[in-house]
C-alpha cells in the first residue's frame, strides 16, 4: 500500500468551506479512482497549515490521483487553499 501526503496553506476561516467542499467534491472524485483506500485530512488552525493523506493499493495508482482529480482539485485556489508539492510514499509500518 502506498500513501500520497499533500500539505498546503488555507485561512481558518474558511475551514467550513473547505470541508463541505470535501465531502460534496474530493470525497465522491476519489471514491471513483481505481486502487482508492482512504483519505484523511486535518489543520492547525494557528498556523494555518493543512495535510492531507490518500491510500492508494499501488504506487502507481497514488501517482496518477492528480491526473483523476485535476478539476476537482482546481476548486481550491477560489478557496483561499494554497499546495505544496505532493509527495508518495510506500507504507512500510501499519497499526
Amino acid at each position: 500500500m502506498d500513501s500520497r501526503i499533500a500539505t498546503g496553506q488555507a485561512d481558518p476561516k474558511r475551514g467550513d468551506e473547505i470541508t463541505r467542499w470535501a465531502n460534496e467534491r474530493l470525497l465522491p472524485a476519489l471514491r471513483t479512482l481505481l486502487r482508492f483506500k482512504g483519505y484523511h485530512g486535518g489543520a492547525d488552525a494557528r498556523s494555518r497549515r493543512i495535510v492531507t493523506v490518500a491510500t492508494w493499493e499501488t504506487r502507481e495508482h497514488a501517482d496518477r490521483m492528480g491526473q483523476g482529480l485535476a478539476e476537482v482539485v482546481s476548486d481550491l485556489a477560489a478557496l483561499g487553499v494554497t499546495r505544496d508539492p505532493s509527495q508518495t510514499y510506500q507504507q512500510t509500518i501499519s497499526a
